[in-house]
């Protein structure tokens, strides 16, 4: 599958879709998490934003990252119906945004994106108190894939010499 084109990857990243970051717990663990995210494509960053009590064990993610920076996060419309193939990998380096003064301006930016305008502030305002934070995550690496429109376009390490597929998909197959 080929990847992106950089117009490609910025429309993609502008959906309200899920990201899943993995980050590490205390032991060296791996642990993944389902977040909100925000693109910006000037920076080539993912603005995340955790509350303690929201988003896994307590945002223990949050608390990962203020131990260990390293990060992956993924993308993708996997839970499309039918699942389509197009998705993004970054891996990097988080970086804690200590209270910044727009804060609430964001939390509202963020929550229209995946809510919509009109339940946004209703949508904040029903939240207990609860601490927070903002993540800037610094990818070192981006790789992504894409279906492409219509074609059936298979990446070069799964092809057989002559450029025959490894294996054929059956549409009428199902795998569970």
């Amino acid at each position: 599958m080929p990847a992106f084109t950089k117009r490609q990857l910025d429309r993609f990243l502008r959906k309200p879709l899920i990201a899943r970051i993995a980050t590490l717990l205390n032991d060296g663990m791996p642990t993944i998490t389902p977040v909100w995210f925000e693109w910006n494509p000037k920076s080539r960053s993912f603005l995340l934003w955790a509350r303690k009590g929201y988003g896994g064990l307590s945002s223990g993610w949050y608390d990962n990252l203020t131990r260990d920076p390293r990060i992956a996060l993924l993308v993708d419309e996997s839970s499309e119906a039918p699942p389509k193939h197009d998705r993004v990998l970054a891996i990097g380096k988080a970086r804690i945004l200590l209270a910044p003064k727009n804060s609430y301006h964001m939390q509202i930016r963020m929550s229209k994106r995946y809510i919509g305008s009109d339940k946004a502030r209703r949508y904040l305002a029903t939240m207990p108190e609860a601490s927070g934070g903002w993540v800037r995550m610094l990818p070192d690496r981006i790789v992504s894939w894409t279906e492409g429109k219509g074609t059936n376009v298979w990446h070069s390490r799964y092809l057989e010499p002559g450029g025959r597929p490894l294996f054929e998909p059956n549409p009428q197959e199902t795998c569970y």
